[in-house]
């Protein structure tokens, strides 16, 4: 899977940006919101919409709509290293 992100709008209070991703059988497009209500609260939701093409030859449709909701709970992750931007 390929995706690429673009309308990347970050501000004090949150974040949102447009994905666009393409894979063998099908695409997803969608968009995403986040909001920092506070230092402790993160909030957002995401759209998606895709087409996938089966083995036999069939097009399913499909809709996801999700939402997150986040409370910070300490600096301390015990033995969980921080991610390393690009790795996989």
């Amino acid at each position: 899977m390929k995706c690429t992100f673009a309308n990347r709008q970050e501000t004090a209070n949150g974040a949102s940006f447009d994905t666009n991703c393409s894979m063998e059988r099908g695409t997803m497009k969608g968009h995403s919101d986040f909001h920092m209500m506070d230092d402790e609260h993160v909030s957002g939701t995401t759209h998606l919409e895709g087409t996938m093409s089966s083995q036999r030859g069939g097009t399913m449709t499909m809709k996801i709509e999700s939402t997150m909701t986040s409370k910070f709970l300490g600096a301390d992750c015990g033995d969980v290293k921080p991610a390393t931007p690009g790795a996989q």
